[in-house]
């Protein structure tokens, strides 16, 4: 028999961001590997800086894309006392985010893709810095 991988299914969350003047929908899951007995400390110590990683999918794909990556990010956070949050985004038209671009020649071109995954990363996490991982 087969071993299987242990892998990682946050729930499904939603939310809204407000690109060019427009509020849509999207969806995504969020885990934050992060805690004191992790850092050693005490929970009124000052939190270390958090890594914030948001995952993007290929086409086709969803936020379960990642599901495998989850179990390794948490090990090497524990490993190296080092908060992470990590952030998967379902692309528009994807998992549970509706297609809402119009479909005019370039509705889903690279760079709209990437506006909205900025978009969506800057509205998740305001104010905080963040790395994109992508795959296709």
């Amino acid at each position: 028999p087969r071993k299987r991988r242990p892998s990682s299914n946050p729930p499904v969350l939603l939310s809204e961001l407000n690109l060019d003047g427009h509020m849509l929908p999207f969806s995504f899951t969020s885990e934050t590997f992060d805690d004191a007995e992790m850092r050693g400390a005490s929970a009124a110590d000052v939190d270390p800086p958090c890594i914030n990683l948001v995952a993007v999918h290929g086409a086709p794909g969803s936020v379960e894309d990642f599901r495998y990556l989850s179990p390794q990010l948490e090990a090497a956070a524990r490993a190296t006392a080092t908060p992470l949050r990590f952030v998967r985004l379902d692309l528009p038209g994807h998992g549970a985010t509706p297609a809402y671009l119009p479909h005019a020649h370039g509705a889903y071109s690279t760079a709209t893709m990437a506006d909205f995954v900025s978009a969506a990363a800057r509205h998740l996490l305001p104010g905080q810095d963040f790395v994109v991982l992508g795959h296709s």
